[in-house]
């Protein structure tokens, strides 16, 4: 049954179609992280040279495991930490780096960030990971259009917490 589930979470090789380049060898592994929890490392050498795809893969739908968001220093703006750090304070089993983001001057994410429901920063009319409330992960372009009103005065808002 593992040897099943682990097939469907995580193929034993990758192919992608155009525009990625021809995959000419590729080496993978796939490890055992935590119950329910298996990274894959692809070294693949293509016709353009060498790529690395680094994966997570999370059985679905367990009791026991959760995804979460987590800010650098728990603060939008902060001085930077590496997403190792963010895992061990945290008490994560896995860690991914889920955005770009604006090094060495604020190190705030440069997309949308949602974290508990609440907007921590407005989408730039980019794709981005969602998680639904249900655990269901999708990819979609998200955009935003916003507003503030004090008293009877509208304000139109281009951003939050850009």
């Amino acid at each position: 049954m593992l040897g099943f589930l682990l097939a469907l979470l995580l193929p034993a090789r990758l192919a992608a179609p155009a525009p990625v380049p021809a995959v000419v060898a590729q080496a993978p592994t796939v490890s055992f992280v935590a119950p329910g929890v298996w990274q894959g490392d692809y070294e693949l050498l293509t016709a353009d040279g060498p790529i690395a795809v680094h994966v997570v893969a999370i059985e679905p739908h367990r009791d026991d495991l959760h995804l979460a968001a987590v800010l650098a220093t728990d603060r939008l703006t902060s001085p930077g930490e590496t997403v190792e750090s963010m895992a061990k304070r945290t008490g994560a089993v896995a860690g991914i780096n889920g955005d770009y983001f604006d090094i060495d001057a604020t190190d705030q994410p440069t997309n949308v960030l949602v974290r508990n429901g609440r907007m921590l920063r407005s989408p730039r009319q980019r794709y981005a990971l969602a998680i639904g409330s249900d655990g269901t992960p999708r990819f979609t372009e998200f955009a935003f259009d916003g507003s503030l009103q004090i008293g009877t005065t509208t304000v139109a808002l281009d951003g939050v917490n850009e």
